[in-house]
């Protein structure tokens, strides 16, 4: 999944955004020759890569179906077979908070789609948002199975905001 997120995120930032010239016309910012008007090629190239962005909410929705309906269920009737095929999810949570993976999934869903925001300012400000939004939740749930864990994830969150506060200055 995160090489495929990867791969939708630098096709649609580097394929897809325009980018204005002194003479007032759009075109791509790889390809200067195709205008930005949503015909021919550049048409192409805009569905191509909404039909891209759908596979990580395709897999963020069998996730959540998997974690929201089928668990549960299955939790009920021991079956080993379906949580071993989904530790994937649930393994590196503590019991009960198994559901923090949907979040974390969302979160790194967004983080990824953020550099196609036009414009650094909006990206960097949904980062922000994502990260601040991030921490709140780690600390309050603390999803971790250790308190070393949660503080360990808590730091990480604390040393990437300034990073991106920081950032936002030599825009």
């Amino acid at each position: 999944p995160r090489t495929a997120v990867l791969f939708v995120t630098m096709s649609c930032n580097s394929r897809i955004q325009c980018e204005r010239h002194p003479n007032g016309l759009l075109t791509m910012r790889s390809n200067h020759d195709v205008f930005c008007t949503f015909s021919g090629v550049h048409l192409d190239l805009c569905i191509f890569g909404w039909i891209l962005c759908l596979f990580p909410i395709l897999f963020l929705s069998v996730c959540s179906w998997i974690l929201l309906s089928q668990l549960p269920k299955r939790l009920q009737v021991a079956d080993m077979k379906f949580l071993q095929a989904c530790s994937f999810l649930i393994l590196r949570f503590r019991p009960g908070s198994e559901i923090f993976a949907l979040f974390l999934l969302l979160r790194n869903m967004l983080f990824a789609f953020s550099p196609v925001l036009r414009g650094d300012g909006p990206s960097l400000l949904m980062m922000q948002i994502l990260i601040c939004f991030s921490f709140g939740l780690v600390a309050y749930f603390k999803p971790w199975p250790t308190r070393l864990a949660t503080c360990v994830d808590l730091f990480m969150h604390m040393a990437l905001l300034p990073i991106l506060i920081f950032g936002a200055f030599f825009l």
